[in-house]
């Protein structure tokens, strides 16, 4: 029996096609390899995802480590968040769910200003009973601690 329902934000509520974001803001080929391998591909990708460095304190690094412009790695950040667009059959599936009262939980991995975005953006994030977001955690998915969190928090059985 289903007692509560998880959804993750990237790829499941919200849209994430790391290389159509790529693709979408250059139309050069080089840039284009250059941003998928040496930014969204690369470990300090995931530094910001799980709160250990912010966004602004990598965008110097990405642009060294790219040579592209500080100015031009600011613009693809805010490329990366316009483009967290809300997948319209997930967003009925969870007022499909929330209408039947289910109690709803998100569970994510994503760095402050990206979640603040679509948190402003989009109303219904403020429907959830609750969640847990990578970045206040400093730990992240598949990671265990980041599962127990959600659950000890809210209560969550998770069998």
């Amino acid at each position: 029996m289903i007692r509560n329902v998880i959804f993750d934000f990237g790829a499941v509520l919200f849209q994430w096609k790391p290389l159509q974001i790529v693709q979408t803001f250059t139309q050069s080929v080089d840039e284009q390899n250059i941003l998928m391998r040496e930014v969204l591909a690369h470990p300090d990708w995931l530094q910001v995802d799980r709160g250990t460095m912010l966004i602004a304190e990598e965008i110097p690094k990405f642009a060294a480590r790219t040579n592209i412009s500080v100015q031009r790695m600011e613009d693809f950040f805010s490329h990366i968040q316009l483009s967290l667009e809300k997948i319209p059959e997930t967003e009925a599936l969870f007022f499909k769910l929330l209408d039947q009262n289910y109690p709803l939980y998100y569970l994510t991995n994503m760095a402050s200003a990206f979640f603040e975005t679509l948190y402003e953006k989009h109303h219904f994030i403020s429907f959830f009973d609750g969640g847990v977001v990578s970045r206040k955690e400093l730990t992240m998915k598949p990671e265990p601690e980041i599962f127990h969190i959600l659950c000890e928090r809210y209560g969550l059985v998770p069998h």
